[in-house]
């Protein structure tokens, strides 16, 4: 008999004398004992399982996920009308702003245009706002299909599901909305932001 087996046969004796558990017979022990093992191997094996499930759930969302992880810098913002393929500058030829995707699911976005001033009235004040975007959220990735949850958003239009559509072109990361009809433009375009790794 090992030490570990004597071990818990000590530990069970002394629990059953607490609990005054009447054990009459060594083989009443040894089925009590036999139990307890069962148990513990129980919970050992439902862990494993529970491992393995987040396993193999994980590559999912690392296998595209893990390309998109860090800073990246914004190159371009174009909305396109998906009709002609004639494309508009949406904040000016060099916008400014930082994309953050973390491992953890967290993402953080700031996009302004160009040429931006500290606003001195109340309508430079509401032309900052127009002109910019920021939200942070949690975010998943399927495919090439990535869906950010906001929790918090500069405007609280859009603290929706935002779906986009991503691929990779060396060291920049080309981000596509779906087409669709814009109130704003008054036809179906969709908003193509070009982003480039910051090192």
């Amino acid at each position: 008999m090992t030490r570990t087996t004597l071990s818990r046969l000590e530990s069970f004796q002394n629990s059953l004398k607490k609990t005054l558990v009447p054990v009459k017979s060594f083989f009443a022990l040894m089925r009590i004992l036999a139990l307890r093992i069962l148990q513990e191997a129980t919970v050992r094996a439902a862990w494993f399982v529970l491992g393995a499930l987040l396993v193999i759930a994980r590559p999912a969302f690392a296998e595209n996920a893990d390309k998109l992880f860090g800073i990246w810098k914004v190159l371009s913002a174009v909305v396109e009308d998906v009709e002609t393929k004639e494309k508009t500058p949406l904040y000016g030829e060099r916008p400014r702003g930082y994309l953050i995707l973390l491992p953890s699911g967290r993402m953080m976005a700031l996009l302004v245009s160009e040429g931006r001033k500290e606003p001195q009235t109340n309508e430079e004040r509401a032309a900052a706002y127009r002109f910019m975007v920021a939200y942070t959220g949690k975010y998943t990735v399927e495919g090439n299909k990535w869906m950010t949850r906001p929790d918090v958003a500069w405007n609280e239009g859009y603290m929706r599901d935002q779906v986009r559509y991503f691929r990779l072109d060396g060291d920049r990361l080309i981000v596509e909305t779906a087409p669709a009809m814009s109130p704003d433009f008054g036809k179906v375009v969709r908003f193509i932001v070009v982003w480039q790794k910051d090192e």
